[in-house]
């Protein structure tokens, strides 16, 4: 049940851990962080292979216990911590969807880890909007349903994959729509490709 939730990216990290087991070490959190591009390295031990890596060497990581349920004499304890994490790295990171690992070691294991995404709707909804606008309301072409059909549709998988927890399918869709709706970048703001200003659509207004 291990679950990383609440993820807030500024110039810092923070996020809430929700595990079965108390963590016994924060003193050897290694966090890695991958972009939706790097897919295909989440489940990868090398730290090389993935987008980020933080560690006691290039950040500084606080967690404090802010919710015990249940009993832990019975098992049936759940633990949530908050987590902070500080470093220069954090600036260099965009607020596209990201894959958020934490190794940790909990009361039975040495090798623990939690996991959860990163995902802010806004600039998917921003450019959905966007593009819908470029097309006229009325007489609309196959292409362009189509066209929508298809963005709502990897919009529906995406958001049942979050659901499910499914981490790589979640971002892999995500990585459709950036394609689809020409979602660009430019440190961690977004610039969305606007539509031709001589449309028929802006024509009307």
């Amino acid at each position: 049940m291990n679950k990383i939730t609440n993820i807030v990216i500024t110039d810092k990290i923070s996020f809430n851990v929700t595990t079965t087991l108390s963590v016994v070490n924060t003193k050897d959190f290694i966090l890695t962080v991958d972009d939706s591009f790097n897919y295909r390295n989440i489940f990868s031990d090398q730290k090389e292979d993935h987008s980020f890596c933080f560690d006691y060497t290039n950040s500084t990581m606080t967690a404090r216990e802010i919710v015990v349920d249940g009993d832990p004499k019975e098992n049936t304890a759940i633990y949530t911590y908050e987590v902070i994490v500080e470093s220069q790295e954090i600036l260099k990171l965009s607020q596209h969807m990201k894959y958020f690992k934490l190794y940790h070691t909990s009361e039975r294991y040495a090798n623990d880890y939690s996991d959860g995404l990163f995902y802010d709707p806004y600039p998917v909804f921003l450019a959905t909007m966007n593009r819908i606008r470029c097309f006229t309301d009325y007489n609309m072409k196959d292409d362009e349903m189509q066209y929508i059909m298809l963005v709502t549709f990897k919009k529906q998988l995406m958001g049942e994959a979050i659901d499910l927890q499914d981490s790589m399918n979640a971002l892999m869709f995500y990585n459709d729509l950036v394609d689809l709706l020409e979602i660009t970048e430019r440190s961690a703001d977004y610039f969305i490709n606007y539509c031709n200003l001589d449309s028929d659509y802006e024509k009307g207004q």
